[in-house]
């Protein structure tokens, strides 16, 4: 099968931020009936927050690019409804881009480009429109354990939300 996804992160926490960040994702593999197994690309958009203390404020913005490989157990609830339970995992890269403004006038600024492993599992249901199409929706989660940046420190990943897509069975 080949599928393409959109959903959203309600949250997606990177270096200490967080913000909620739309994703998109296409993905290719094999249905053998109650399993699945896929490999795939997901693109997370821009996400972007600040904070601030009396001597400076600090704006952070980043994107995530995830290639995973997963397995889904997809048995049927009932005629054309089958529930997704599944897995994967892969790696994960954050973009980063750091803009600091100092009280003082003073300014700085720092991209970083962050390589790590990522873990999710996700839940949700497909329908089977036909024979060879179907609609799946559900809730994800994963975290991503990225290495210290030049700039960044302590930048594990977490993010959830919800998701829709088609898929198109060969």
């Amino acid at each position: 099968f080949i599928g393409g996804e959109a959903g959203y992160n309600f949250k997606n926490e990177a270096a200490g931020f967080n913000d909620g960040q739309p994703q998109i994702g296409v993905k290719a593999g094999y249905d053998f009936g109650t399993f699945r197994a896929y490999g795939g690309y997901f693109y997370g958009f821009k996400g972007e927050d600040s904070s601030s203390n009396a001597h400076a404020k600090k704006k952070v913005k980043w994107k995530t690019h995830d290639f995973v490989g997963g397995a889904d157990f997809t048995p049927e609830l009932f005629s054309r409804f089958k529930l997704v339970l599944g897995a994967y995992t892969g790696i994960s890269v954050l973009n980063t881009e750091v803009k600091i403004d100092y009280s003082n006038g003073g300014w700085a600024r720092a991209d970083d480009t962050l390589g790590g492993f990522i873990l999710g599992g996700k839940i949700g249901a497909l329908y089977e429109v036909g024979s060879n199409s179907e609609i799946e929706m559900g809730f994800k989660a994963s975290k991503a354990w990225y290495k210290d940046g030049d700039y960044i420190e302590d930048n594990d990943g977490k993010k959830y939300g919800v998701y829709a897509g088609y898929n198109y069975k060969f």
